[in-house]
């Protein structure tokens, strides 16, 4: 079954990590995997972030194991559109006038999903302030 880790859905997923049956860090490796294949031919990340994806996969294997399961994202990877503030992670909102910027925080979606130990595996492209009526208002979200 590890071969087809990437098709599980999410349900599948969290279900396999809480009881233990299928480590975080397996459905990261597969995911990361999938992305190194794909994403040069369908061009859907802006950046991933593989070292931070495994840090946070291996943090979380080690609290579940322990018995500290923070819900169903905990272990889950997910990407997050390049308009939402993930701290740490560069944010551009697809534009290259926003080339280098780097998040301070965490927006209030991406802090509830961190708190219920969601893995960001990076951010994914859009188009350039997409979804945004107010572009300056992105740095803030």
């Amino acid at each position: 079954m590890r071969e087809a880790l990437h098709e599980l859905t999410l349900k599948q997923a969290s279900d396999l990590i809480a009881r233990g049956e299928v480590p975080s860090s397996d459905l990261a490796e597969a995911t990361l995997s999938r992305i190194e294949i794909l994403d040069p031919v369908l061009k859907s990340f802006i950046h991933v972030s593989p070292e931070r994806v495994r840090a946070s996969a291996t943090a979380a294997d080690a609290a579940i194991t322990a018995g500290y399961c923070l819900g169903p994202l905990h272990g889950i990877p997910l990407a997050i559109k390049d308009l939402v503030a993930v701290r740490g992670e560069p944010m551009t909102c697809g534009s290259k006038l926003l080339a280098g910027n780097v998040a301070e925080k965490d927006a209030t979606v991406a802090a509830r999903l961190r708190a219920a130990g969601a893995i960001f595996l990076g951010r994914l492209n859009m188009h350039e302030f997409e979804l945004c009526r107010f572009p300056s208002r992105c740095l803030e979200l």
